[in-house]
């Protein structure tokens, strides 16, 4: 029986011609519902104010809550390097079923550019995780300040290291405040973009789990009627 790993591209896969692949696909789509749903039930403490105020906190009022903002961050650092490691490893499933590459590819180094190649591309099509690409490039996969390209400014480079989660209408964000720096070189601006764990979960479910329902309180027994 096939199975379905991008409805949007309508990718209907034998999962025995990728057997190893999709059951990291499964451990991957296990690890994102339960960092999702973590971050979900932080956010659900705000949902009251967020129906009757436009509001955004940053950083904590007390040691415990300090402390878990720094799991909360950890959990984007998390979320990111595996939503982009689920959507490249379906675009390398992806380019085995269209042909535009092989297995027998992988023992060829002179091919490797095109496998590379044909993965980013999908990557990149995927726009529910444009921001969270960027995020992973500039920060989760490695942080720019260590690695730094020709193309990212100073800004952003001291910004890939400073503390990122701000509390926004009830979702916790990264990319919430920008970094602004001046020098002699002009005005730069650092360029992380502004993205939620539970809204890109939320819409990347009717793309690759179509059939999850993103459970976000557990029920709760129903309390004892007096006799």
């Amino acid at each position: 029986m096939n199975v379905t790993l991008d409805l949007a591209e309508k990718l209907d896969v034998d999962p025995q011609k990728h057997f190893n692949e999709i059951r990291t696909l499964q451990q991957l789509s296990k690890g994102l519902m339960s960092l999702a749903t973590g971050i979900r039930r932080r956010e659900q403490r705000y949902e009251a104010l967020a129906k009757v105020a436009n509001f955004s906190f940053f950083g904590g009022t007390s040691d415990e809550e300090v402390d878990d903002l720094n799991l909360v961050a950890c959990i984007f650092h998390w979320f990111g390097v595996s939503a982009i490691n689920h959507a490249r490893l379906v675009g390398f499933i992806r380019g085995l079923e269209l042909n535009l590459f092989a297995r027998a590819d992988l023992k060829d180094k002179t091919k490797f550019k095109d496998i590379s190649k044909a993965v980013k591309a999908y990557v990149e099509s995927v726009s529910e995780l444009s921001s969270v690409l960027i995020w992973r490039n500039k920060v989760a996969g490695h942080f720019a300040i260590t690695d730094p390209w020709h193309d990212d400014n100073i800004a952003t480079l001291n910004m890939s290291v400073m503390f990122p989660v701000t509390m926004d209408n009830g979702f916790y964000n990264v990319g919430g405040t920008n970094l602004t720096i001046q020098n002699a070189a002009g005005v730069h601006v650092s360029a992380m973009p502004m993205w939620s764990v539970t809204k890109v979960f939320e819409s990347l479910l009717p793309r690759y789990w179509p059939d999850v329902k993103f459970v976000t309180v557990e029920p709760q027994a129903p309390k004892e009627q007096p006799t």
